[in-house]
């Protein structure tokens, strides 16, 4: 069961591996394992591990779920979640908590520091293969298919734990912090998952920690509300000696997530002195940028509303329109040097007038 191969592969582990891939030097093209020996594999992992939870010792039982291979540090849960098998990973939570391993293995990390939440909720995966196109090179990317399977076992996941072991959802919440210092709600705000970014902030309500989660910053010094409010995101690519720009489509999930952010905290966290609300709207990103500053940068024009509203509610509305952020820049400097017109008159409207 335990013995590897050179590749420092157990049997199981060859069996939940990826789709494979290799280069066919005769065609000098790049050969893809069918779908139909790909789920031949699955079945058979999943047939493996039926097989040893019935027949095998309880102890070896728990080995088998606690083995790490040598290439990637991954465990069984974490591999399966990394696939984004959704009815293996529920099944694989139940298991777990039978031999009381499932706080460990739900925390454990691979050799990149993931643990199997964080694999499921990557972002969407790509991999620059200069195999491609004939030798000269292209990206893998992951299918949105399965994308989303991988968000939908991160969904299951954390229900799960809420239905069936709410004593370790506060450890799930808060400890999932990946190599990038980022949280379970910084990964959703980054994504744009504008539902699950709401589920997230009720679960962390729940359990006493949403002001912990609100303000905690990531090793750039971002929170999950500046991730969310992020301007376009651009990334040289090296190969091909371009820039690639995100889609329309994901900047706009992203804008729309941070709307449904500030709603939340309107709705769910507001109190006689709006402690919590002031922190928010006052808290600085690595610029120097209050959220005003960045809807204003954004040109949000909903977004730029609903925070002008906010400050005004909370009394700050003098101090957050002439706050400077790193550059001497104010809101109102940054929808002008944007030329953004209808901004401008959002933000003037909102000036206190004269005698008032």
């Amino acid at each position: 069961m335990f013995r590897q191969d050179m590749s420092k592969r157990t049997p199981l582990c060859l069996a939940q591996a990826d789709q494979k891939k290799h280069f066919d030097s005769r065609t000098n093209a790049r050969v893809e394992e069918s779908d139909e020996t790909y789920e031949a594999r699955a079945e058979t992992a999943t047939a493996m591990l039926d097989w040893l939870k019935d027949n095998a010792s309880d102890a070896i039982w728990k080995d088998v779920l606690e083995s790490v291979d040598n290439e990637d540090g991954r465990t069984c849960l974490q591999r399966v979640c990394d696939k984004g098998n959704k009815d293996e990973v529920l099944q694989l939570l139940t298991d777990l908590q039978q031999c009381g391993i499932l706080e460990t293995e739900l925390l454990r990390r691979d050799k990149k520091n993931n643990t199997a939440l964080g694999l499921a909720w990557a972002e969407k995966r790509r991999k620059w293969d200069q195999r491609n196109n004939g030798g000269k090179g292209g990206w893998d990317i992951e299918t949105e298919e399965s994308y989303q399977a991988r968000i939908d076992t991160t969904k299951a996941i954390l229900t799960w734990v809420r239905d069936n072991a709410p004593e370790l959802l506060q450890k799930v919440l808060s400890e999932n912090v990946d190599s990038e210092g980022r949280s379970v709600l910084h990964r959703a705000c980054n994504l744009g998952k504008k539902e699950e970014v709401l589920r997230l902030l009720s679960q962390m309500q729940e359990c006493g920690i949403i002001e912990e989660e609100l303000f905690r910053r990531d090793k750039s010094g971002k929170t999950a509300l500046c991730l969310a409010q992020a301007e376009l995101r651009e990334e040289w690519n090296l190969w091909e000696s371009r820039t690639d720009s995100e889609s329309e489509e994901s900047y706009k999930a992203r804008a729309d997530t941070a709307i449904a952010f500030l709603e939340w905290l309107q709705n769910e966290c507001s109190d006689d002195e709006n402690r919590l609300m002031i922190k928010v709207l006052q808290d600085l990103d690595p610029l120097g940028r209050s959220p005003l500053h960045r809807a204003c940068y954004a040109g949000d024009t909903l977004a730029v509303i609903l925070f002008l509203n906010e400050i005004k509610k909370c009394g700050l509305l003098r101090e957050e329109l002439l706050r400077r952020d790193s550059s001497g820049k104010t809101p109102l400097c940054l929808v002008q040097a944007e030329q953004r017109g209808e901004d401008v008159q959002v933000i003037l409207g909102c000036l206190p007038r004269k005698g008032s």
